[in-house]
């Protein structure tokens, strides 16, 4: 997304001796490549972040080559967030803000027609979760919700889906 990222990803590749990649700056929602040309995308935490991930699904689908993969790790939730949390500058910056539940993560892949999506949930720590908790106490009122609600509530999912033959 910046000139900084690309210049980070071009040393990496040199330091480890890879040459069959190309680093483009670009935006997740209007990536900088030509349809059915990528054989595979992986993301890392960042389509959460979006404020039109269903757009990004487009971008995936409409670049992918018929066959491709995508391969995503994210945050998604099983359940709405209360507007508290996702008005929350520091909620956002743990990657928590931005996410949505699986069941809609999953119906806007299949909707610009991802097939094959499997998605297995990797739950948190009971200590990550408490210290976010913790940092979140004066903005969300959590004494009604079960503790072990609210460490399923938020997960990070590791997604695979394919473009259509």
């Amino acid at each position: 997304m910046t000139p900084e990222m690309i210049e980070r990803a071009r040393s990496s590749a040199k330091r480890l001796n890879i040459q069959n990649v190309e680093f483009r700056q670009g935006y997740l929602e209007d990536l900088p490549v030509e349809k059915n040309t990528v054989d595979v995308i992986i993301s890392n935490c960042v389509i959460n972040l979006s404020p039109d991930k269903a757009k990004v699904f487009a971008e995936a689908i409409r670049v992918l080559k018929p066959g491709g993969k995508l391969a995503v790790s994210d945050i998604v939730t099983d359940g709405q967030l209360p507007d508290a949390i996702k008005k929350s500058l520091s909620a956002w910056a743990g990657c928590v803000a931005g996410a949505i539940e699986a069941e809609a993560y999953i119906a806007m892949m299949k909707s610009v027609g991802f097939t094959d999506i499997s998605i297995t949930p990797v739950y948190f720590d009971k200590e990550t979760v408490d210290s976010a908790i913790h940092d979140m106490k004066d903005m969300v009122e959590l004494k009604t919700v079960s503790p072990d609600d609210v460490y399923k509530a938020i997960y990070s999912a590791k997604i695979t889906a394919y473009k259509p033959m």
